[in-house]
């Protein structure tokens, strides 16, 4: 698979989404398309993950000391 940027394969990944919730693909296409979706949520996991690893953020302790920690997604619920 060809190196995507995040968001052009959020792109892609959406263009999939549609043609596939469309229901004019066949069988096989559908299936295929199934496959490269999941290279494509495998991918953007990967760079998000790069992305967390280089964030950090300030925090400034109770003795008003400051230190670097670790960037914390929050995980919503859908």
């Amino acid at each position: 698979m060809n190196e995507f940027s995040y968001e052009s394969t959020i792109q892609k990944l959406e263009e999939l989404v549609k043609k596939l919730e469309s229901g004019d693909l066949p069988l096989e296409e559908s299936l295929q398309a199934y496959e490269k979706g999941k290279q494509f949520i495998a991918l953007c996991s990967e760079k998000l993950k790069e992305a967390q690893e280089k964030l950090q953020v300030v925090v400034q302790k109770e003795n008003g000391s400051l230190e670097a920690a670790p960037f914390q997604f929050e995980k919503t619920q859908d």
